[in-house]
């Protein structure tokens, strides 16, 4: 970190996530501990997550897990006009699961309104555990939104984070009972998850914090567009910040094969195009005979994958490894020739530049924000089958062609780093609270 960083304004934010390390399922979580991680010097960080481990701790940082405290509920009986006002919450939210709360606590519009209350007595309840993603999704946001809001009473800030629509409704709400600016980061919209997202309950949820956000934080310049594009924002509002990534060393292995290796690589669903994937390696099958194309990640597609591998004939060259670990991944990329990234619409793509860590030559569609910073990797529409195909033959077999793209990649890696992701942010929480 920079000596003159160390010397701005330290700022108190209160920071609301959805998954943070150790506990993590995908990319949003490990976006959040970079920037975080970079953000310590410049920020005092309050970051509410629904999970945590009481042993996992950072500089400047309070980390707190729903799973891991007590919260504290007051409740309030009216007096008369003499006692003193208190502000009461009131929550206008698209979530029904909240019709299996306390009803006192929300209210039919986002106004904060003033009635003359006392404070009769405090009650505990016991830790709250949410489950990050399944069936009740919709419920344990809702939860989150109820918790989070309740623990933000007792916390001093100068703004609110949130990161993706899961935390939205919180972020909203506390800006509701504080009046505290709110800054909402997109690392994915539901128009980029479900090909048919416009007026789901999710979009609504997204399209209403959108509206009443403060400032915006978008991953890329593709996914600033999609905003502005389903969700009719102003984009003077929305601030690209590209994803960084940290420092690492490529794993040097003995190679253990003998045959050449394509990688698709997150999880199997519609927008990551896994479908595109096995249509190219059926393409590319016939120019290359003993390659074989790599697919990890799990996914609703799972099942359906497999069938069209086989459909295909193709099954003897479709290898499903399902979840891997960290270090599982590292060492796969060091024995891939080539990454592939098909997506339909990706906000970012942690995981191009993980494979361009391991000097693994990258192609991505168009449609993705990792290529806006990734200015050497090959890149076509996700639909443009025969020019994907034609890319991973001419780099599994033009070895020259294989070592300029990792060369190049490498220029691309030393601009890519949280620090700066970090910088901007912390400048766009300046202007945000001097507004």
């Amino acid at each position: 970190m920079k000596s003159k960083d160390r010397n701005q304004t330290k700022i108190k934010v209160l920071m609301l996530g959805w998954e943070f390390p150790p506990i993590l399922n995908g990319g949003l979580g490990v976006a959040c501990h970079g920037l975080c991680n970079e953000l310590q010097d410049l920020a005092d960080i309050t970051l509410i997550i629904p999970k945590s481990k009481s042993t996992f701790m950072m500089k400047n940082m309070e980390l707190i897990g729903l799973d891991q405290c007590q919260l504290k509920f007051k409740r309030f009986t009216e007096e008369p006009e003499t006692t003193r006002h208190y502000h009461v919450d009131s929550i206008k939210t698209h979530l029904s699961p909240y019709k299996d709360m306390d009803h006192s606590f929300f209210s039919t519009d986002w106004s904060v309104r003033e009635t003359r209350i006392r404070e009769e007595e405090s009650v505990v309840d016991g830790s709250v555990d949410l489950e990050l993603y399944g069936n009740d999704m919709m419920k344990n946001v809702g939860r989150f939104a109820h918790s989070a809001s309740l623990l933000a009473d007792d916390k001093t800030f100068d703004l609110i984070h949130a990161h993706d629509w899961m935390t939205f409704p919180a972020g909203m709400a506390i800006k509701s009972r504080t009046g505290k600016p709110l800054a909402l980061h997109v690392h994915s919209l539901e128009t980029d998850r479900n090909p048919n997202g416009l007026g789901t309950e999710t979009y609504n949820i997204e399209k209403e914090a959108l509206e009443n956000a403060d400032v915006i934080f978008a991953v890329s310049s593709w996914t600033k567009f999609n905003i502005v594009k389903h969700y009719h924002i102003k984009e003077e509002k929305i601030f690209t910040v590209h994803n960084g990534i940290n420092g690492n060393t490529p794993i040097q292995l003995t190679h253990l094969k003998n045959f050449k290796t394509a990688l698709f690589l997150g999880r199997l669903t519609f927008q990551k195009g896994p479908e595109i994937f096995i249509k190219i390696a059926k393409k590319v099958l016939s120019a290359v005979p003993d390659i074989h194309f790599v697919i990890a990640g799990t996914g609703d597609k799972f099942t359906a994958l497999i069938d069209q591998a086989i459909s295909y004939n193709i099954s003897n060259r479709i290898h499903f490894t399902g979840f891997l670990g960290r270090e599982s991944v590292k060492r796969l990329l060091s024995v891939t020739d080539v990454y592939v990234m098909p997506s339909i619409s990706e906000p970012f793509g942690l995981s191009a530049l993980e494979a361009a860590q391991q000097d693994v030559p990258c192609i991505v569609s168009r449609q993705s924000g990792v290529g806006e910073v990734l200015n050497h990797a090959l890149k076509a529409d996700y639909w443009d089958i025969e020019k994907i195909a034609d890319y991973i033959i001419a780099v599994v077999n033009n070895k020259a062609l294989k070592e300029e793209l990792v060369a190049n990649t490498k220029k691309d890696l030393e601009k890519v780093d949280w620090h700066a992701a970090a910088s901007k942010t912390h400048r766009i929480y300046q202007q945000l609270i001097n507004h």
